[in-house]
């Protein structure tokens, strides 16, 4: 996939909403330099993807921290997709599962670990890190299906 170049903004105002449709969604407006051909021109598509990434002041990307802190009891679907990811991988049924339906149709060795497990995960949804499910909404389906797939897989669609 091509990546375009980067388009330095400058962020004007942020504000939070409730909406009906998407409950509470954060509005941030951006200023981007009008000089030159639309910078949007010529992607395709109907859907322009913009991704904003922290950076530090030597233009870093500001490191994701490494734990996330999950409350004892908390529900399944309400446990960050980076986290419900690490879960996964640590679970020897789920790659297994990785290893029967993920790996084995295209040639490649089932996950012995968690970290190979997470390897799979990051190939499966198109990311360099489990952190980008929170913010990579089409990663975020591609986990969500993948789970799905799981549940299914453990209760007999095999």
């Amino acid at each position: 996939m091509n990546r375009p170049e980067a388009i330095e903004a400058i962020v004007l105002a942020t504000s939070t909403n409730e909406t009906k449709a998407k409950g509470r969604v954060r509005k941030v407006t951006f200023e981007i330099p009008a000089e030159g051909a639309n910078p949007f021109e010529g992607l395709g598509g109907e859907r322009i993807h913009i991704v904003v990434v922290r950076l530090n002041n030597d233009e870093t990307p500001v490191e994701e921290p490494k734990q996330i802190a999950v409350p004892e009891g908390q529900p399944w679907d309400a446990k960050p997709l980076p986290k419900q990811a690490a879960i996964r991988g640590q679970d020897p049924e789920f790659r297994r599962f990785l290893g029967e339906k993920i790996c084995a149709p295209r040639g490649w060795e089932a996950p012995s670990d968690d970290q190979e497990a997470a390897q799979v995960i990051r190939t499966v949804c198109n990311i360099g890190s489990r952190a980008e499910l929170s913010i990579n909404p089409y990663a975020a389906e591609k986990w969500r299906g993948l789970d799905a797939d799981f549940w299914a897989w453990q209760r007999g669609a095999r």
